[in-house]
Formats: C-alpha cells, structure tokens, sequence
C-alpha cells in the first residue's frame, strides 16, 4: 500500500485557494467605468453649455458663466458638484 504525504501548504498557496474560491463583482467592475464615462461625458456637456464665448452679447450671463466654467473645470472628476453645477447652469444661463 502506497501513502502519498500531503504538500504542505504555503502562505502562496492559502491565497491562490482563497482567490479561486471567491467569486469575481463583474457588476461594480462595470459599474465603476461606466461612472467614469458618465462623468467625463457630463463634464464635456457643461463644458460646452457654460462656455463664456456662448455669450459674447450678454456680460451679465458671460460673468456667470466664466464663473460656472471654472468652478466645472476645477471639478472635472467630481460626480456629484458637476450634477450640482448642471442646476445651476440651467437656472442661471439657459432661462431666458
């Protein structure tokens, strides 16, 4: 009769185990760089709507706007400001 000794495990080989035994989060994987498009493409649509050159014949909304336009910039990657910022712009430059 043959006895095969056990391997003892490493600290290596308790990892790779625990890693092969979790399951992957593929969702918040995704959801993360979709949030990552999401903001660049609401930074881009600010961008264009606040842009001070949008208003050449009004120096009242072309003051607001330079203003808005740098507050967007300084929070390019900040989700929650530029949604913030978007209300504003709408109220302050947009209405007639």
């Amino acid at each position: 009769m043959w006895f095969f000794k056990k391997k003892k495990q490493t600290g290596q080989d308790i990892l790779i185990e625990r890693i092969k035994a979790e399951q992957l989060d593929m969702q918040g994987l995704f959801s993360n760089i979709n949030k990552r498009g999401e903001v660049e493409a609401l930074f881009k649509e600010l961008s264009k709507l606040s842009h001070p050159d949008k208003f050449e014949k009004d120096p009242k909304k072309k003051e607001i706007a330079q203003k808005l336009f740098t507050q967007i910039q300084s929070n390019r990657n900040n989700y929650t400001q530029l949604m913030e910022l978007k209300t504003i712009v709408e109220v302050k430059l947009l209405n007639d």
